[in-house]
């Protein structure tokens, strides 16, 4: 068995635990960035529409027709790390064959740019153990 293989399982056994998330309700301002799980009505009139993202016009729409708390789809958890002997935090003095670690800061904010909740782990060497390590330890 590889290292690749062992790897692979590993992701796999983590996959198979989780599962969709469930509708709750939120506090108007929490639910900001979040997704509406069902359509709201005034009335008769749908007002907003299940599956679009809350914003603040949302909000504000909701709270005119006196939701306090909306139905969401609760945001996404994300992190985001890199791993590799050759790559440096930026900040730091690159030695040769380094490199500034570029990729968990473009993916993070791009993650938070879609509603997601992202957070950004260190870079770590290349390193099976390690790798694992900081898998179980992000698990929530």
């Amino acid at each position: 068995m590889t290292d690749r293989t062992r790897v692979d399982e590993f992701l796999s056994s983590l996959i198979a635990i989780c599962r969709p998330l469930e509708p709750f309700d939120m506090a108007l301002l929490d639910a900001h960035g979040a997704t509406l799980a069902e359509d709201i009505y005034a009335g008769e009139r749908l007002v907003l529409k299940a599956g679009s993202r809350i914003r603040s016009t949302q909000i504000g729409l909701a709270a005119s027709i006196g939701r306090d708390h909306l139905p969401t789809r609760p945001h996404p958890r994300v992190v985001v790390l890199s791993a590799g002997p050759d790559l440096v935090e930026p900040g730091n003095e690159l030695k040769e064959g380094e490199e500034y670690e570029t990729n968990s800061w473009l993916l993070t904010t791009a993650v938070r740019e879609v509603g997601a909740v992202a957070y950004r782990v260190h870079t770590i060497p290349d390193d099976e153990a390690q790798l694992q390590a900081v898998i179980e330890d992000q698990l929530v």
